[in-house]
């Protein structure tokens, strides 16, 4: 089973979303708090991030640029 991790700030986007990926069969959870999704990203370890915060567009490419490096 492949896990997705959102990334978003408004809990209607991420829950619409998480309940289509839940849905088709994805482990998927939710990120709310930016300043944690590293440590989320380490625990779940996710397939695949999706970062939706576009008022942060700047730290989600820090973001995808720290995960790759691991």
């Amino acid at each position: 089973m492949y896990k997705i991790s959102i990334v978003e700030d408004d809990m209607d986007i991420a829950q619409t979303l998480k309940n289509q990926l839940d849905k088709y069969g994805y482990q998927s959870v939710i990120t709310q708090d930016f300043d944690k999704v590293l440590d989320h990203f380490q625990a779940f370890q996710p397939h695949l991030v999706l970062p939706l915060m576009v008022t942060i567009y700047e730290h989600s490419l820090l973001l995808l640029t720290n995960i790759s490096g691991r």
